[in-house]
């Protein structure tokens, strides 16, 4: 059952911080352009909206560099 494995996983990992919060608290780079933005960017090619993605790019980026602080 997909859906019963995405909620163990979630359930598992609720107090994992994701490397790109880590490197965000860290003032490294992160790998949204790539990840996230390579998304948008297919969709553009493809003439599909993306906005999840476009939005979650533009926050991460505008996060980056900001204040880093604990969340």
């Amino acid at each position: 059952d997909p859906v019963a494995a995405v909620f163990s996983v979630a359930k598992a990992t609720a107090r994992n911080r994701s490397s790109m919060l880590q490197d965000v608290l860290a003032g490294r780079p992160t790998e949204v352009a790539a990840i996230n933005g390579g998304i948008v960017r297919e969709g553009e090619r493809l003439g599909g909206p993306t906005p999840a993605n476009r939005l979650l790019t533009s926050l991460v980026l505008a996060l980056s560099k900001g204040q880093r602080t604990e969340p």
